[in-house]
């Protein structure tokens, strides 16, 4: 139906948040179509909106609507039974850059 579009998009989207980000995104799982689950080990320090990507986190990246991707940010922890919200970001991928998409 979409062609193409939809995987080269998906695709500039995971390339737009390593490049924003200044990460190095390992590929954990190939969730479903167009959803894919990452790792990063701890970024460059940050003292802004996006601090928590200065950890090492798992992050999963998707189309979750039909023209909305999104990306699932939370501390990576395996020891972890419950997180706080400093340790979760929702972000969405606008016009080519990532943002924030708004408080849990």
């Amino acid at each position: 139906m979409f062609g193409t579009t939809k995987e080269e998009e998906f695709h500039a989207a995971i390339e737009a948040f390593a490049s924003q980000f200044d990460l190095t995104l390992t590929l954990v799982k190939l969730n479903s179509f167009l959803v894919s689950t990452f790792h990063t080990a701890a970024g460059p320090p940050r003292s802004d909106s996006f601090a928590l990507l200065s950890e090492p986190c798992e992050i999963q990246i998707g189309y979750i609507e039909r023209d909305k991707i999104e990306a699932d940010v939370i501390l990576l922890d395996p020891d972890r039974t419950a997180f706080d919200a400093q340790e979760y970001l929702l972000m969405h991928f606008v016009h080519g850059v990532w943002e924030i998409a708004g408080p849990i």
